[in-house]
This record gives structure tokens, C-alpha cells and sequence, in this order.
């Protein structure tokens, strides 16, 4: 199962054994997805509909989607995959919007979301759960 995200700072868990909550964890059971500094273990798929195909940079120990783009210009679709598999998983983000919107979607409410269990690599809706932001 492979994770599709259009925002990140992620941690995963792969445990085994019965089910346990997130404070029951100690954090030397997790793993970090995203190292802080690049997005090795990670790639990168659009739609190829905007001119930029580098959709998201590393800034700050921190991924940012769009950062180099500038506002109500048209935009790719865009999605980051883990380029590894995982279950028996618990997934801990933090996100925040950014500023700024992009054609064709600059006239609607915004719009992300992690996609777990995907199918694929279609970047308009991949097989998959997707847990809307």
C-alpha cells in the first residue's frame, strides 16, 4: 500500500501484535517518512497541465506544495508517493493552507488530502481511501 499526499510531515508506524492506541506507542516504534532535509523515499506525479513539474520543495524541515509558484496561474494536479509499501500503520500529519490559490481551481474552497491504500498512480483519483483535509 502506498501513500499519495499532497501536503506532509509524517510519521508511520509499522507494528505487529494486537491493536494498540497511539499513547500506548513509544516513539521508538515509529518511523519517520520524511527526513526533513529532501524527499528521498518519495516521488513526485502531475498531471502535466502546468508549466513547473517541481510542485513540491523542502524548505525549513518542511515540505511545501506550490512554494515557487505564483498565485492564480495554472497549475498541475500534483501527488507525493512513498516509493515504499506499509501496513499495520498509524499515520500522524500536520498540515497548514498556504496563502495562495491556483487555476482552474482559484474560484473554489481548498483542497487536499492524504490517499492510503492506493492502486496505482492516476493523480485524478487514484484507487484508494482518501481522508480529506
Amino acid at each position: 500500500m502506498r501513500f499519495i499526499l499532497v501536503s506532509i510531515v509524517l510519521i508511520i508506524s509499522c507494528t505487529t501484535g494486537k491493536s494498540q492506541t497511539l499513547s500506548e506507542f513509544g516513539t521508538d516504534k515509529f518511523q519517520k517518512l520524511f527526513n526533513g532535509k529532501n524527499l528521498d523515499g518519495w516521488y513526485q506525479v502531475t498531471d502535466n497541465k502546468g508549466t513547473d513539474k517541481n510542485l513540491f520543495v523542502v524548505e525549513n524541515e518542511t515540505i511545501h506544495v506550490y512554494a515557487n509558484q505564483e498565485a492564480n496561474t495554472s497549475q498541475s494536479f500534483g501527488a507525493i508517493i512513498t516509493k515504499n509499501e506499509f501496513q499495520n500503520y498509524v499515520l500522524s500529519l500536520e498540515y497548514k493552507w498556504g496563502e495562495k490559490k491556483f487555476k482552474p481551481r482559484d474560484d473554489y474552497v481548498r483542497d487536499a488530502g492524504v490517499m492510503i491504500h492506493i492502486h496505482g498512480e492516476s493523480v485524478i483519483w487514484p484507487a484508494g481511501i482518501e481522508c480529506q483535509i
